[in-house]
């Protein structure tokens, strides 16, 4: 699986006032992979859909998510028993 700056584009040209343009790229897969661009912003994330049960594994372990300069990670939860890891650019980028 190999994301190009045209699946970027492509996800930026759909353009929104608010919200987020979010595509698929790896459906065969049994996770949720996607990659994502939030107007109006154009933040770029990548989302993996992960189990609730996983995810607050990884926060007990780690307190909170990583970040670092440029890349910052997240987590949210979509309801009933999936959870999503969100990577993306860091607000102060």
């Amino acid at each position: 699986m190999t994301i190009i700056e045209r699946d970027w584009e492509q996800l930026e040209a759909d353009r929104h006032e608010h919200g987020t343009t979010v595509r698929h790229v790896h459906p065969p897969s049994r996770h949720e992979i996607l990659i994502a661009v939030r107007h109006p912003d154009g933040s770029r994330m990548r989302t993996l859909g992960v189990s609730t049960r996983a995810a607050a594994e990884v926060l007990r372990r780690l307190h909170a998510l990583p970040r670092t300069r440029g890349l910052e990670m997240q987590s949210a939860r979509l309801g009933g028993d999936i959870a999503e890891a969100i990577s993306g650019r860091h607000p102060d980028e």
